[in-house]
């Protein structure tokens, strides 16, 4: 009796153990991963401290992200339009080490968004910029 309490003691940490570390690996994926994402305009730059800079328009925006396709150094401002009036949003830089996204802060409301954003390559190589957005169009 002793050694099944003590196999169901060790199988329950075990469980715990795989439906915590579970929920960690479901916690890290990205949460754009199954968003339909349309590029809204998009720039590249090659060799070391290069910049790619690009701007764009968004029509009733659901998400708008900041993508690049290698390590830099990125940095975005945005603006948007709701109920007439102008909305500034904090402006901000995030250094990524590989190729990566960043998620933009806007008011979901809002009828339009004016992103730009910017990429300083930190590599030799070459690296694109996109903006990328879901819902809504580009204004053309």
């Amino acid at each position: 009796m002793r050694t099944l309490r003590c196999s169901r003691g060790v199988l329950g940490v075990i469980l715990s153990l795989l439906f915590s570390l579970g929920g960690l690996a479901m916690a890290s994926a990205p949460a754009s991963a199954g968003t339909k994402w349309k590029v809204a305009a998009s720039a590249t730059a090659k060799g070391l401290d290069k910049i790619a800079g690009t701007n764009t328009e968004i029509l009733k925006p659901v998400k708008i992200e900041v993508t690049v396709t290698a390590a830099s150094f990125v940095q975005w401002t945005i603006y948007c339009h709701k109920g007439g009036k102008l909305i500034m949003l904090p402006s901000g830089s995030k250094t990524l080490t590989a190729a990566g996204s960043v998620q933009l802060k806007f008011p979901k409301s809002a009828s339009d968004c004016e992103p730009s954003a910017s990429a300083e390559n930190s590599g030799t190589g070459s690296i694109k910029l996109s903006i990328e957005f879901s819902g809504g169009s580009v204004q053309k």
